[in-house]
C-alpha cells in the first residue's frame, strides 16, 4: 500500500534542467517549465486515511496490509517528518498492521534523521538515488547531491537498516556511468535491491534530458544485463514502467 499525505512535492521549489528551465525533477510527470500557481498543500491526517482504506476496502483491510510505503512531500522540516511518520505508524499498528513500514525519499539523508528513522522500522531504507551523472541539473541541489554524498549516506543506511533499496531511471546515465557507479555500489555492498524504471518523456522539451546513448531496446537490453551481472536484479516490484516487468521475481 502506497501513502502520499503530504500533498506537495518537495523538489518542486529547485530549478532543474540545463538552463533552470524547470522545477522539480527533469524527469517527473509533475515537473513544470512555466510559471503556475502555488499547490495546494494540505496534511491528510493519518487516521482520515484509515478510516477511508478501511470504509473502501474493510474493517481488517489494514491488518492484513503486509507493507506501507509513503511517498514523501514537503514537510516544513526533518523533524517535522520524522514525527509524522511516528504518528502514523502508531496508528497503522493500533489497527493490527504488523507489516514492512519505510519511505521512498531523498529527505532523510542526516546520520540523525536516518537513525530517527530506523527506530520507526529498520527494515528498509528507500532513497531516490535515480541517476549518477549530471544529478544537480536534473535533480536540482538538495536532493542532487554529489555521489561521494550520496555514498556516505547510502554507507550509514547500511549499518542502521537491514536493507537498503533504491530508486533509479533507466535512460538518464550513459552505459559506462552506469555499469562504473553500480560497479561502485556494489563493491561495497551499499545496495541490496533496486527499482529501475524506464525514462519517460511527458512533454517535449523532457526529450532534451534523455541520454544520447539512449537507441531504443539495445540500450534498455544493456542495462538490464549490468544489473543482472552485479547481483541486482529487484526482489519484487509492481511498478509499471519496470526494467524488469516481464520477469519472474519469485
Amino acid at each position: 500500500m502506497r501513502l502520499n499525505p503530504l500533498n506537495a512535492c518537495a523538489n518542486m521549489k529547485y530549478k532543474t534542467g540545463n538552463n533552470n528551465q524547470f522545477r522539480g525533477c527533469a524527469f517527473c510527470q509533475r515537473m513544470y517549465d512555466a510559471k503556475r500557481c502555488e499547490e495546494a498543500v494540505g496534511i491528510t491526517r493519518i487516521e482520515d486515511i484509515i478510516s477511508d482504506i478501511q470504509l473502501n476496502m474493510g474493517k481488517d483491510s489494514i491488518e492484513k496490509t503486509k507493507k506501507v510505503i509513503v511517498l514523501s512531500g514537503s514537510p516544513k522540516s526533518d523533524l517535522d517528518y520524522i514525527a509524522y511518520l511516528k504518528n502514523m505508524h502508531v496508528n497503522l499498528k493500533s489497527h493490527g498492521f504488523r507489516g514492512e513500514f519505510s519511505v521512498v525519499t531523498s529527505l532523510i539523508n542526516s546520520e540523525k534523521m536516518i537513525e530517527e528513522l530506523s527506530y520507526i522500522d529498520n527494515s528498509v531504507f528507500d532513497f531516490t538515488l535515480e541517476c549518477f551523472d549530471r544529478r544537480e541539473e536534473l535533480l536540482g541541489p538538495e536532493k542532487g547531491k554529489s555521489l561521494e554524498e550520496v555514498i556516505k549516506i547510502l554507507r550509514y543506511a547500511k549499518m542502521k537498516f537491514e536493507m537498503v533499496r533504491i530508486n533509479y531511471i533507466v535512460g538518464l546515465d550513459s552505459l559506462e556511468s552506469m555499469g562504473k557507479n553500480f560497479q561502485l555500489l556494489a563493491e561495497e555492498n551499499l545496495v541490496d535491491d533496486v527499482v529501475a524504471n524506464v525514462l519517460s518523456t511527458y512533454s517535449p522539451q523532457m526529450k532534451g534530458i534523455k541520454n544520447e546513448e539512449v537507441n531504443g531496446p539495445e540500450y534498455i537490453y544493456r542495462a538490464r544485463e549490468i544489473l543482472l551481472d552485479l547481483g541486482l536484479k529487484p526482489r519484487r516490484t509492481g511498478v509499471k514502467k519496470h526494467l524488469f516487468l516481464d520477469e519472474d521475481f519469485s
